[in-house]
């Protein structure tokens, strides 16, 4: 009706708020990606270095669990907290790769990745609950916007660095910072949970709108 406007529009915050409330899981997700990204780009040459058949087993391996993780239990973050769940998940995450990275078949390695997926799968959409939990409805479109530019980034540049990594430095190296890439990846989720605790006490009833909640579905 006329006159009648949004529920949350006189909320806006600024682009510059929106960014300081959005930078900190959007770094965590952004660690957390660098897994994904491997999977995409290096999954297929691994097989086909060591030999193993079919080479889009690890794909079908991670789309599948990753789905099928989203569809059951992708209510935890509303239950139970998004930071949580995906400092969780991460560790599930990091065992996964570690899982292709000894593997002694393809099996264990599509297993690997199925984990990987497994743990990504919450990651993700966990630490964007975090990202808009206490910011108005009227800038939650702007904050997922600029929480998913975190994850482009991670999938546009990290995975070139990657590539470049592989070709320039010893395994024992590549396997080190795709370690480390999970590591950072935990430490961040601890990270946005603690800065969430401390900042909700500052935040007034007026500030939080009812408004749902709704995550991007384009990203695996």
């Amino acid at each position: 009706m006329r006159g009648v406007k949004a529920a949350g529009s006189a909320a806006r915050q600024s682009w510059t708020s929106v960014a300081q409330a959005v930078w900190l899981p959007g770094v965590g997700a952004a660690l957390s990606s660098l897994g994904y990204g491997a999977i995409l780009s290096f999954a297929a040459l691994l097989f086909a270095e060591r030999g193993w058949h079919p080479v889009w087993l690890p794909f079908t391996a991670y789309a599948a669990s990753l789905i099928a993780a989203r569809l059951c239990f992708g209510h935890l973050p509303d239950r139970l907290g998004g930071a949580r769940v995906a400092a969780i998940f991460v560790v599930v995450e990091a065992a996964g790769l570690l899982s292709i990275w000894l593997a002694p078949g393809p099996l264990v390695a599509a297993i690997g990745a199925g984990l990987t997926g497994l743990g990504y799968s919450l990651v993700y959409p966990g630490l964007g609950a975090e990202a808009v939990a206490h910011l108005p409805g009227g800038s939650r479109g702007l904050a997922m916007g600029l929480y998913t530019v975190f994850l482009d980034v991670a999938l546009g540049f990290g995975s070139p660095a990657l590539g470049l990594i592989a070709a320039s430095a010893a395994p024992p190296l590549r396997r080190f910072c795709r370690s480390s890439d999970r590591l950072f990846g935990q430490l961040q989720c601890r990270g946005t949970s603690a800065h969430n605790r401390a900042a909700k006490p500052r935040l007034s009833s007026t500030q939080v709108s009812p408004v749902t909640t709704a995550l991007p579905s384009r990203h695996l």
